[in-house]
């Protein structure tokens, strides 16, 4: 594995897209990720955007239901919120 050294991660990996994607995809996306407290969306209508590698995601809460869902229209592919942070859509 040309990115560690005995136990130690190279600092040039730190700076390959390519080790990024293999990480991404070796350690992330089987895990779960803290993205957020509950407690940063407090009311209704306000959400958190979160962005995740080069994926963005939204924290939403829906009256107290809390949603997390991907920062794009299932429909025309084209980002919801362009923005970062914490917001309210009322």
């Amino acid at each position: 594995f040309t990115y560690m050294k005995k136990r130690t991660i190279l600092l040039k990996s730190y700076l390959d897209k390519n080790f990024s994607l293999l990480e991404e995809k070796e350690l992330f996306k089987s895990s779960w990720i803290f993205i957020g407290l509950v407690d940063e969306v407090p009311e209704n209508g306000s959400y958190k955007f979160v962005q995740l590698w080069s994926k963005s995601y939204i924290l939403f809460n829906d009256d107290g239901k809390y949603q997390f869902f991907r920062n794009v229209c299932p429909h025309r592919g084209s980002q919801l919120i362009h923005c970062s942070g914490k917001g309210s859509i009322k």
